[in-house]
Formats: C-alpha cells, structure tokens, sequence
C-alpha cells in the first residue's frame, strides 16, 4: 500500500494553507427556484465532504448574472442579498473539520443555454463572443465590448460577494465551453477587436476577471482557474493542449494562484468533463504536466481521479500538484480519512457509470443522485441513528440491494445475517462487469465485501434459504432481495438447446456458436452483443422498439452503439422474432416483412422479471418482511441500492 506522503503534504494556493492536496470540485449548489440562494440540502452536502477530510471544497456553478444562468435553481452572485445564505454555508463548512479551506466558483455559461429547455428563465438570450450557433441551441448575441467589461466587473463583484460572505477563495470557470471558455477558443471566438485574433487577446478577458478581483479583493485572496486542456472539437480553432498550454502564462502574470485543466463542451462528442467507465482514467494529468512546464503555481487536474493511489501515482510523477476529485468524494465523502488510516478497503467507488450526470441533464436541471451513495444530497435526512432494541436480520440475497441493506442494518446496530445461494457476493453486479470496459464494477463488489466483514454481519455463501432454515434461524426481520430471472417472451422454439439467456452468457455458463442473434435491445443485450462481436462472431440485435438503449445512460448508449457499428453487428429494430429453429430465427418487421437469419446461438436478453418464489415461500416467517431491488421491481444499480438503503433505514 502507498504511503501517501505526497497526498497528504501540507501546500499552498496562493497564501492559503491546504492541509493535503485532496481537492473537493465542483458541484453546482442548488438555490431556491428563482431565489437564487443556497439551499440547506447543498449546505449539508458540502458539509460532509468538509468532514471527509479533504483540503479544499469548492462551491461549484453559481453565476455572476441572470444571463449565465443554467436554470431556476441555479445559485445568482449579482446581488449582496445572496451574502447571507452564502455566509451560512462558509460558516458551516469551515466548522465541519479543522483547517478545512472553502471557495465559490464563479462562473457565466454563455452560448450553451438552452432557452427553450425545462426550467429556463423566461426571456433568456444567450450571450458569446461571436454570433456562432450552439449545436444544441440557439445563435447566441454578440457581445459589444461594453458588454464584456461590463460582464468583467460582474465577475469580481461576484468574486467580492464570495469574499464578503467569509469564503477562502474563489475559482473563475474557464473551461467547458462555457463564457470564458467561448472567448479563449478560437473556434467560438472570430472577433477582430481586443477580445480576440490573438492568444493574447482571447486571453484578455479571464486576465481583466482576474485582475479585477485581486485588485477589489487583494492580493492575498486566492484566486483559481479552471480551463480546457482540450475542447475535443472537430475544428481547427478549438483549444489544443499546447494552446492551453501556451495560454497560461498569461493568466499567472495576471495574479492568478492556481490552475486546474478540464476539457470538453457540451458540443464534444468525447465526454470530457464528466467521464464514463470507457474513458482511461485520469485524462488531463498530461495536460496539467504540459501546464507546470510554462508556469510557476500550483496545478491540478480533474476527471476520473477516482482513489488516492492514482492521486498519489500522479502526485509522485509531477503531473500534478493538486488532486481535484468530485465524483470519488460524492461516493464516499470520507475517502481522505479512511485513507490517511489506512482504510482503503472501506472506500465506496465510483464506478463511472455516470448516472449523476444523466439524471442532472433530464430537462435542464432535473436532480442530483448517485448510483452508489444514496445518501448523496441527502445528508441532512440520512442519519444513521442507533436502534432502539437489536433485532435478528435475515437477509436473503447477496446483490446490491441486499449487501446495502444488511450494510444499513448492522450500521443501525442489529444482528444480521446475508445468505447468498451463489458462492460469491455481487448478483448481477458480476454480471453487469463482463462487457467490455465494465470491469470497475468489481471495485463495489469488494467494497461490500469489507464493509459486512468490518461490520460484523454473518455472510454465508452457497446457502439457498428455505423455509426450514429461515424457522431454525429464527429472525425477527427478513428482507428479500432475491433479485429477478429474464423474462423470455412466448416465441415458438425459445426452448431450444441453441437459446442461451444473455446473463448465462456473462456468466460464462454457456457459450456461444460464431452466428449469433441477440434478441433485445436493452442495456444487456447491447452490451451482450459488444461482448460477442469484440470476440469475433457475426452478431445481429433485435429489437422490438422502433430504437434500442432504452433508458440507458445517454452518454454510455452513443458509446456502446457506435461500438456496435465498428463491430459490424446489424441491428434490426421494429423487428419481432416469430420462430425459432435448430439453425435459423425468423423476424417480422414493422411492415409485415419476413425475414429469415441462420444461427447458431440465440441469445435473449428481452428484460427482467421478479423472482417472486423466494417471497411466496418465505412470507410470514418473520413478523416484519420487505422486498428490495429486482424481486420488488427490476432496475438498475442506483434503484437497488437506495432500496436497500431505504429498507435497511426501516428496521429501527
């Protein structure tokens, strides 16, 4: 195990002490609709990441003027009656953990607003540097210069606001596209006058942000920035590593304290900002590494440094000088303290899944949860109080929904038993870690793991509960958390020896012939069918909706379906399979057409159904009985987990 000295080094921003390089950034808080003032949720939030042990926390996405708002709950810095609220939530993370550094990213989203999205301010115009149409949105208005230096006092009366209110410092959002962004790139910035044609000029505005605010606020109040390494845009004028390279210089000879490197816009098609399981880890660390050769001051990088030893592997290479991670620390708040005791082992990952950026993208800003933390955003609600009297615990079923709960339950103070019919702990969860580039699941398989072993529950392996059992054991409380079969729809010959069920196939209890037709296409059978063509067979996918992924993670969907397509898997959708043979499958699609594939395996992956036997034959053996995850309703990791943790929250 590393030693973590460079992680857990005393450094400086500025003339701001950080007790380690653990970086908390940056989450946009969520205000009052149209109040523009924090909410309590975002105030506890903030607290338990203080509390977690991390150095800084970074108040992400208000925004210096109603024109740069994301939406009605989006948090507003133009006002000194916001003071107020903001103080409270400085005052509260500062008195969360000793030392604890706490600042406000400032920011303007500029061309990338959506104004005829849900909860969009009405009237709302989108503002740029030049009159470039967003992809996703509307031609923004031009920016006249007196509209730039008025939007540059904006932002240091937004950054006076953030001091006034008590906070350590404060960061300028410079990177995804957004306003600072739009002005630094040459592909959204074709202006000819003093904001643009030059480096030094798309420069100038994030140099007059930061100028202004050390001269209103003083030289000692730390100033940070974040910016794109990169804009992953197909154009010759985005932003490149060694043009963003080439721009820091300047923003250090403008008094700026430190610099951390994102990348990617919303018109990207690499999912820069917020990436899933497919993207390598940690993908600006060489940027940040590009970066500290042309400055002098602290530089961090963000994305997918997802544990200490990556932080600690980056740190001792010099790429980095600060660690900024947001969704290791929306996991488990307390990453930096289980790992400055040693507790790597209790540290619940991210596995990338991205399901926090879908749900926040849902409308325009719909809400905030994790897969993997049920309590995330939930802190003020969520505490674990001990039971009132111990009750004995069965809990049937070692997936996610019953590890969380028997987690709950023995952190709660009572006596629980997990019995798992299978010889490991996961469920699906093992399953859903077979396809192609899934294999971080594993990670909360062994998080679990130890956290019932730390916790004292009596897991046993390879035991199936039967009725006789549960009498001998006794319990005062059964949860079932059995999970769910595939559902196998009436197709004549789906019996046959050539059918094989998708989560056999993952499971490598059965193989398949090199002609292979999955049937379904959901999440399982897209990602069952990148599974079989990345090994070489001839794969096509039925579907009978007029599209397939649905409910997936958009951003994973795009992923996986283009990888279907280097694949050379055919998708046929609006298809039904009508029969099946001994070497054939006939489909009918939308027009009554038929059509008939040679195969030699059929794979279904049609959907889920509850395993409702265990719950028939178990129901009254305990004088409180409750169902979790697939064998109450089938879904994905984040409904089976916060259902165990709900269930594991009612055994008081």
């Amino acid at each position: 195990m590393p030693d973590f000295k460079k992680l857990f080094e005393t450094n400086y921003i500025g003339t701001m002490r950080l007790k380690n390089r653990i970086c908390f950034g940056e989450v946009a808080p969520q205000a009052k609709p149209m109040g523009g003032a924090v909410t309590q949720v975002s105030e506890d939030f903030y607290v338990a990441r203080a509390r977690g042990g991390c150095a800084l926390v970074m108040v992400g996405g208000t925004t210096v003027d109603p024109s740069g708002l994301g939406s009605k709950t989006m948090c507003l810095l133009d006002d000194d009656k916001y003071i107020p609220a903001l103080a409270k939530l400085a005052a509260a993370v500062h008195a969360a953990s000793p030392g604890v550094k706490v600042g406000v990213q400032i920011s303007h989203l500029g061309r990338q607003m959506y104004p005829d999205a849900i909860d969009a301010p009405p009237g709302m115009k989108p503002v740029a540097p030049s009159a470039i149409q967003f992809e996703f949105g509307v031609t923004p208005h031009e920016l006249t210069v007196a509209e730039i230096e008025h939007l540059v006092e904006q932002f240091v009366e937004g950054a006076r606001r953030v001091q006034d209110a008590g906070f350590d410092c404060v960061e300028v959002h410079g990177a995804h596209g957004y306003l600072i962004s739009s002005l630094m790139s040459r592909y959204t910035n074709r202006r000819t006058d003093r904001y643009g044609g030059s480096i030094e000029n798309n420069a100038r505005f994030a140099c007059e942000v930061i100028e202004g605010i050390k001269k209103r606020c003083g030289k000692d109040f730390p100033v940070l920035i974040k910016i794109n390494g990169d804009d992953y845009i197909d154009d010759e004028g985005h932003i490149t590593p060694d043009y963003a390279a080439a721009m820091t210089p300047f923003f250090e000879r403008a008094g700026v304290d430190e610099i951390h490197i994102s990348g990617g816009q919303h018109e990207s098609p690499f999912p820069a900002g917020v990436s899933p399981y497919y993207i390598p880890k940690a993908p600006f660390a060489d940027q940040a590494a590009l970066v500290k050769k042309q400055v002098k001051i602290p530089v961090g990088a963000m994305n997918r440094i997802d544990g200490p030893e990556l932080a600690e592997e980056l740190l001792e290479a010099g790429k980095i000088d600060l660690a900024w991670m947001l969704r290791a620390l929306v996991c488990d708040p307390e990453l930096p303290n289980k790992t400055a005791a040693g507790r790597l082992d209790e540290i619940r990952p991210c596995i990338a899944c991205n399901v926090c950026l879908d749900l926040l993208s849902q409308g325009f800003v719909h809400e905030y949860r994790c897969a993997v933390n049920s309590e995330a955003w939930r802190e003020g609600v969520a505490h674990v109080e001990p039971s009132l009297r111990t009750k004995k615990v069965l809990v049937v079923g070692g997936g996610p929904a019953g590890m969380e709960a028997a987690r709950l339950g023995a952190l709660i103070g009572h006596d629980v038993t997990l019995w798992e019919k299978d010889g490991k702990l996961g469920g699906q969860l093992n399953l859903a870690a077979v396809p192609p580039g899934k294999g971080e699941i594993t990670r909360l398989v062994r998080y679990y793991s130890a956290e019932l072993a730390n916790l004292g529950v009596n897991v046993e392996l390879g035991k199936e509960a039967t009725p006789a059992l549960v009498k001998e054991l006794q319990p005062d409380v059964i949860i079932i958390a059995s999970g769910s079969h595939t559902s196998l729809p009436p197709i004549p010959g789906i019996d046959g020896p050539n059918v094989a069920d998708a989560r056999d196939i993952l499971a490598g209890k059965r193989t398949a012939g090199e002609k292979v037709v999955v049937v379904g296409g959901g999440e399982a059978g897209m990602e069952t069918a990148e599974l079989l063509a990345s090994q070489g067979k001839k794969v096509t996918l039925v579907e009978m909706l007029p599209t397939i992924g649905d409910q997936m993670v958009r951003g994973v969907f795009s992923y996986v379906s283009e990888q279907l397509v280097k694949l050379g898997v055919e998708v046929l959708t609006s298809a039904r399979v009508e029969e099946i043979t001994g070497d054939s499958l006939r489909v009918v699609d939308h027009d009554g057409l038929k059509r008939t594939l040679e195969v030699d395996t059929v794979v279904i992956a049609t959907g889920a159904k509850p395993n409702s036997q265990v719950q028939d034959e178990l129901q009254g053996l305990a004088r409180e009985v409750y169902l979790a995850g697939d064998c109450l309703t089938p879904g994905d990791i984040r409904a089976a987990i916060h259902q165990g943790n709900m269930i594991g929250r009612m055994l008081y």
